[in-house]
């Protein structure tokens, strides 16, 4: 998926698939809206009605889904922030909404997208999104929990300018420079905060997956579910401290958000050096807010 001639290829795919217009025949009710009060409320369920002597107990308390769900309220707030000017990936347009490497078929001649089960009406800074950050996924792994995520991997900055100008120039009819900071930096921006959505929503998907893979020789539904979660907390703190999210009153800089990230990574041996600098200004008044 890194490959350059990968990175072109999914670019102009992307922004032909982005300029389809199905608004007559399809509902156009974003499918980021759709999906997550379907399986939030899934996922809320099996909360409520799994059983303590349940093998995969532990495995969604962990996940700590009501305070996720708590935050998911607050999700849309993140995505379009106050003040923060419309940009051509966060216009409703078709999407695919599942963009990752089993999806996407190369061969000598062509590359396609496959598998629209989840396309419909969304953002297309949900599918740059997800297409940017399901390069640090292997899903060919023949051992468990049967995938591989290696952070390290997510596209540098260069590639992800390189990307956005060939998809708006596809998408334009016009030629964006790599040094347009004007056009890319904006889109860039909002393909980050959209990666706030695919975790969560991702996150939702698998607890209610989990009933249906429920092997010791079958993906792990609940780990990868536990991966997307520790993900969202961690890209949220970064565009935090990035100043992608405003760090102000209702975007949850706070105690309660900064606890979950300070457990989740295991305490002070593994807490990233953003995640402690984070802590502290949280811990000393009066930049505290509740949420």
């Amino acid at each position: 998926m890194k490959k350059s001639g990968v990175l072109a290829g999914a670019a102009a795919i992307l922004a032909g698939i982005h300029q389809i217009d199905l608004s007559k025949l399809v509902d156009t009710t974003p499918c980021i809206e759709k999906f997550l009060n379907r399986w939030r409320q899934g996922a809320m369920e099996i909360l409520a009605n799994i059983s303590p002597d349940h093998p995969s107990y532990l495995a969604v308390q962990r996940l700590n889904l009501p305070f996720l769900c708590e935050e998911s309220y607050r999700l849309q707030s993140f995505l379009f922030p106050d003040g923060v000017a419309e940009t051509p990936v966060t216009r409703l347009a078709f999407c695919h909404n599942d963009i990752q490497e089993n999806n996407i078929m190369v061969t000598k001649t062509c590359m396609r997208l496959i598998d629209y089960e989840y396309s419909g009406y969304s953002y297309p800074a949900y599918d740059i999104a997800s297409y940017f950050w399901e390069m640090t996924c292997d899903y060919c792994v023949d051992s468990y929990p049967f995938f591989h995520i290696d952070p390290t991997r997510y596209p540098s900055i260069e590639k992800r300018r390189i990307f956005i100008a060939m998809y708006l120039s596809k998408l334009l009819r016009t030629s964006i420079k790599t040094s347009d900071h004007d056009k890319i930096d904006p889109v860039l921006d909002a393909v980050e905060r959209f990666q706030l959505a695919c975790h969560m929503l991702w996150g939702f998907w698998s607890v209610i997956r989990a009933p249906q893979a429920a092997t010791a020789t079958s993906f792990d539904m609940l780990y990868y579910g536990q991966k997307r979660v520790d993900a969202y907390w961690t890209q949220k703190a970064k565009l935090i401290a990035a100043g992608v999210l405003p760090d102000s009153k209702g975007n949850s800089l706070s105690v309660g958000f900064l606890t979950v990230l300070y457990f989740q990574a295991g305490g002070d041996a593994k807490v990233p050096p953003i995640m402690t600098a984070l802590i502290m200004r949280a811990t000393a008044p009066p930049t505290i807010t509740s949420i």
